[in-house]
């Protein structure tokens, strides 16, 4: 980051700088120029209303303190914004600093930005960062192209964060990345809502384009009002980091529509589900995960809608008021995988719509037996949609009215 083209540099970190760049347009010559803007150790700064061309690694970088563990800064930079801007393929799979970046931050926000990473494969992040709490990342377009067999296909790749981080009003194409997620005292850790996840085409699910991945730690997490539309998987939970155990501690996912997930292709060894959590050791635990007044409908083909399990102690798992229509599997699916240790306790099934879905619209439990396992209320009629793209209810639909109110309403489904 220092071959940037401008440099802000403070050695105290979190001094103020009250610095303001704008209106500029940045070309990083084809590739030969690696940074446009570093801003270190400063607070205060903004850049807006640029527009920054074909950079290696970012358009610009905000760093403060950060760590590549759980550890928070004593001193947050504060303050500084990134809005306004245009961002033409400035990012690099290889990078250390991929996209716009930014670490050691309290309340960072980025907005009303056009990014556009279309070099294939080696595009790298449009936004990274690590160790930050209360960023906000709101009414951005962030698009890459679909995944290629090889690469990694992250739009943005967050990790470390620490409380109250907000995720909203975004167009994206790529998968949002969010890597060791804590609340640290706030109600959540990220809020991910009002985005649209995925592509126009049908077709893009053929290969593992992905809504969103959670990965190793995460707690009090909140995925609300998105569309999830032409992908192979809907949400992940990935454990990726292995060395320890590892805990998902809150998933509250609600009102979200899940349209058309899956692929027609055999993605052998990967995971193509609208939700798949599937824990990978014995000592990995799931505790309050809550999917509440979702819809979830497959259009064409499906792998799997709900697909839960895996390994390790879970306990309070909730699905209810959701209506999941039209896939080749079973509505929701527990295994046991491997040769694992599994237990799932106080598992409450009810006040769902399962229609026109494998296995007879009944859950599908393999190899592991829930303890305090609750199930009834479920409707398999036509939930009634208004039509084939619009998935709100008709008057006369069963699921009008018909599901228990936790907050969101009485209807069963996203509307």
């Amino acid at each position: 980051y220092l071959d940037a083209l401008f440099t802000l540099r403070s050695t105290t970190v979190g001094t103020l700088g009250n610095n303001q760049i704008s209106g500029i347009g940045f070309d990083g010559n084809n590739y030969t120029s690696d940074v446009a803007i570093a801003v270190i150790g400063r607070s205060n700064v903004t850049i807006h209303d640029c527009d920054f061309n074909n950079f290696i690694d970012s358009p610009a970088v905000f760093h403060g303190t950060s760590y590549e563990y759980y550890r928070e800064p004593t001193t947050y930079c504060v303050g500084n914004k990134f809005y306004d801007n245009t961002v033409f393929n400035c990012s690099t799979n290889n990078s250390n600093f991929q996209g716009l970046w930014f670490s050691g931050q309290d309340g960072f926000e980025v907005y009303n930005c056009d990014f556009q990473n279309l070099k294939g494969g080696t595009s790298g992040d449009a936004i990274s960062s690590k160790t930050n709490k209360r960023w906000y990342i709101h009414d951005n377009i962030i698009n890459r192209l679909p995944y290629q067999p090889g690469y990694w296909n992250f739009a943005v790749e967050i990790r470390w964060n620490y409380g109250e981080c907000r995720y909203y009003n975004n167009q994206v194409t790529g998968c949002s990345d969010f890597c060791w997620n804590y609340s640290v005292g706030y109600a959540y850790s990220i809020d991910v809502y009002n985005n649209t996840f995925g592509h126009s085409l049908a077709s893009s699910s053929t290969v593992w384009n992905l809504g969103i991945d959670f990965e190793a730690d995460n707690y009090n997490l909140i995925v609300r009002n998105n569309t999830f539309k032409n992908l192979a998987c809907g949400i992940l939970y990935s454990i990726s980091f292995t060395s320890s155990p590892i805990k998902l501690d809150g998933l509250l996912l609600h009102n979200n529509l899940f349209d058309n997930i899956g692929s027609p292709t055999n993605l052998s060894g990967y995971y193509e589900a609208c939700l798949y959590v599937q824990p990978e050791r014995n000592d990995h635990t799931v505790k309050n995960l809550h999917v509440i007044n979702n819809t979830f409908k497959q259009a064409a083909y499906s792998k799997g809608c709900i697909t839960l399990g895996g390994q390790g102690t879970q306990t309070d798992i909730r699905l209810r008021n959701n209506i999941i229509s039209g896939f080749t599997t079973a509505p929701v699916t527990f295994t046991k995988t491997n040769s694992g240790m599994l237990t799932i306790d106080t598992l409450t099934i009810t006040h769902n719509n399962f229609y026109n879905n494998a296995n007879s619209d009944n859950v599908l439990l393999t190899s592991i037996t829930p303890t305090n396992y609750t199930t009834n209320n479920i409707i398999k009629t036509d939930p009634l949609f208004v039509s084939l793209t619009n998935y709100n209810l008709q008057n006369s639909s069963p699921c009008k009215s018909a599901g228990i109110n936790l907050g969101y309403g009485l209807n069963i489904g996203a509307y």
